[in-house]
């Protein structure tokens, strides 16, 4: 069989199983029978077979073969065997720099098949990445086609597999720490995506949807970028366009497209920008996009989220859940929380912040509730991070309100109008746990949430305020949720959260947690029990916290917390003489 450039194989069959034996080497890591030069002349003319041949299904299948063995042969350069990774190496130059292969693949990127776009977005891709990483620059063509898409181009085929090509290369780059090629890539195309930005935001009813999920991940990605390194203006976009992404959020085409933008308007506030495939990150700066969420709230935009009911993998429920769809809610009551608690610490703003809360309060209370304060955990505690989140959020935004002159914040019922008490909101966190102190001790020792900080700040501000604490435990009533303990040892609440037993050997100190944990209800009196159960559970989890810190077990020197704990103990101790 002929496998000259010129003189190839004479038809559609005997190409496919040339590739075909292209594809198996590379899948192998070995060399094929044909030279380089041979080799790239086989694969451009897979790639450009629907020149020689007018249509059918066969030729989309040769054209998708084709653009699958040249990604496989950019991939191969890097193989374990020297001699095959230079011999690939030989044949994706000859590709690139001889046959101008990447002019192929782009021009694919406005093809009528959904499948041969996306296998050229893929293929392009990879060899851009090989580019960057062989040579510093990024791929002319590759370049230019996408620029006249962001400059020019409509919402459509083209312009979403450029965005999907420039995505998966910004992705790559970012999992693999190359930030000094992604600043190559954001120099390249920071006018061109500013244009893009401006021209698809905002969001109207009429808007593609394909084209807004990718731009909403490009924004994401750019978002990401940022952290500790700016490059270009085009990182900030997500702050330049923050009440265009809020607009999003209330009129997107799609429920999920909103709710995509809650997401990256929450993640942006927390500096956690991309933390489904990163590490996360984010401008360290929000005050742009601070103002455009609390303008948005002033004016009226938190009525007009969209809340639809909770979905699951059966599909979406027809029957409304209580307080609707979680993760939109979390996202749009996280993302006014932190813009509140950065705005009270770069202006004197009480009476204003307390205005944002109590209208975010009264979004999230999809149903009645009797207590302000219970809608931290009532929203938020079926996601452990976002709950621990907003809590020390709100704790630094009740440190902050307290000093100013015309909130009376001495007194619990003004700071729990506001909804930010920070004894109620301990107390429900402790509630959402069935105060068992093996959760806590879970929360302290993982990485995913920001337990350990808020509750030393929590600690530090408790020693100057017991008295408030004791009048919030008069506020504790009897919650349905209760603490069951298996034959195993392990306790579950009805919620249906599973705790571990950390203390099941026979030096334990501490008991295990039975019986019914208490709720907060702002009409119930029971005083003691609320209090006795609070403070069980912070003792013995300082047991725990010690006895793991002695037997060198703790992942962290606990000493600062121990004290803290410990003074809690005093307090009560002197509260009863």
């Amino acid at each position: 069989m002929a496998t000259a450039v010129g003189g190839v194989c004479r038809t559609a069959s005997e190409l496919q199983d040339n590739l075909s034996e292209v594809y198996n080497c590379t899948f192998h890591a070995t060399r094929p029978r044909h030279g380089a030069v041979d080799l790239a002349g086989l694969i451009v003319r897979g790639v450009r077979v629907q020149e020689e041949h007018d249509g059918g299904g066969n030729v989309v299948e040769l054209t998708c073969i084709g653009l699958t063995v040249l990604g496989r042969v950019v991939t191969m350069t890097t193989a374990p065997t020297p001699e095959v990774a230079a011999f690939y190496q030989l044949a994706v130059k000859v590709l690139f720099e001889d046959m101008d292969a990447m002019s192929l693949l782009v021009a694919n990127f406005a093809c009528k098949d959904q499948l041969i776009r996306h296998m050229a977005g893929k293929s392009a891709s990879s060899s851009v990445l090989y580019q960057l990483r062989m040579s510093g620059s990024v791929s002319p063509a590759w370049q230019q086609t996408c620029e006249q898409a962001f400059l020019s181009s409509p919402a459509g085929p083209n312009l979403d597999t450029c965005l999907w090509s420039l995505n998966c290369v910004l992705k790559r780059l970012l999992k693999d720490n190359c930030g000094e090629l992604v600043r190559v890539v954001l120099m390249a195309f920071d006018a061109s995506v500013s244009t893009l930005a401006s021209r698809l935001l905002p969001v109207g009813a009429a808007s593609d949807v394909d084209t807004l999920c990718q731009l909403l991940e490009l924004l994401e990605l750019l978002t990401a970028s940022s952290e500790g390194r700016a490059y270009a203006g085009c990182q900030t976009l997500v702050l330049a366009h923050g009440a265009a992404l809020m607009a999003a959020v209330s009129c997107s085409p799609r429920y999920f497209l909103s709710k995509r933008a809650a997401l990256l308007l929450k993640r942006a506030a927390l500096h956690k920008a991309g933390e489904d495939w990163l590490a996360g990150g984010g401008p360290s700066d929000v005050a742009l996009l601070a103002r455009a969420v609390l303008n948005g709230v002033a004016g009226g935009w938190l009525p007009s989220v969209r809340v639809e009911s909770a979905s699951f993998f059966g599909g979406t429920s027809g029957k409304r859940r209580e307080g609707g769809d979680g993760v939109m809610l979390r996202a749009v009551g996280l993302l006014v929380i932190k813009c509140v608690e950065h705005h009270v610490q770069s202006a004197a703003a009480g009476a204003e912040a307390c205005g944002y809360l109590q209208a975010l309060w009264s979004f999230l209370r999809q149903t009645e509730v009797v207590h302000t304060c219970r809608l931290l955990t009532r929203v938020f505690s079926e996601q452990d991070d976002d709950m621990m989140e907003a809590a020390k959020a709100l704790l630094a935004i009740f440190l902050q309100l307290r000093e100013d002159p015309r909130l009376d914040f001495g007194v619990g019922d003004a700071a729990c109008t506001c909804g930010c008490n920070p004894h109620c909101h301990f107390l429900s966190v402790l509630q959402s746990v069935a105060f068992d102190h093996r959760v806590l001790l879970d929360f302290l020792i993982s990485m995913e949430t920001c337990f350990l900080e808020y509750l030393v700040r929590y600690l530090k501000y408790l020693r100057t305020d017991w008295q408030g604490f004791t009048a919030a435990c008069q506020r504790v009533g009897v919650s349905p949720v209760t603490a069951t303990e298996s034959d195993s040892g392990q306790v579950s609440t009805s919620s249906g959260r599973s705790l571990v037993d950390y203390d099941t050997s026979d030096e334990s100190e501490t008991d295990n947690v039975k019986g019914t944990a208490p709720g907060l209800d702002c009409g119930n009196t029971a005083a003691g029990e609320t209090l006795a159960r609070a403070l069980g559970c912070l003792t013995k989890l300082r047991l725990l916290v010690d006895k793991l810190q002695t037997k060198k077990m703790f992942p962290y020197n606990a000493e600062s917390l121990l004290k803290l704990l410990a003074h809690v103990d005093e307090c009560e101790g002197q509260n009863r003489t």
